[in-house]
């Protein structure tokens, strides 16, 4: 038998007893009976909620790009300018766009 497992098994154990079944009971007399919690359900769940407000707290940006259609067919965009390469949205500004 591999100690370092059972150890570790006991480990989670513990925690499930101590995190999930506190958490579960509080969830279920506060909130909504017949939910649960647990230490894997309660850390994804604050990364979805992390990420969320991340999403939520975007401002989207308005940028330029800078695309030419040369003779004979030639269809170019701009990605660098005397020799320094442009980033994706370095181009924010209209007067410098033109």
């Amino acid at each position: 038998i591999d100690m370092s497992k059972v150890n570790a098994q006991q480990a989670r154990r513990f925690l499930d007893r101590i995190v999930g079944f506190k958490l579960s009971s509080l969830i279920s007399s506060k909130i909504t009976k017949g939910l649960s919690a647990g230490r894997v359900q309660s850390a994804a769940l604050k990364l979805v909620i992390d990420r969320e407000r991340e999403i939520k707290a975007f401002k989207p940006l308005t940028y330029f790009t800078l695309d030419a259609l040369f003779e004979p067919h030639l269809e170019a965009q701009l990605i660098s300018y005397k020799g320094n390469k442009l980033k994706a949205q370095e181009l924010i500004d209209e007067k410098k766009a033109q």
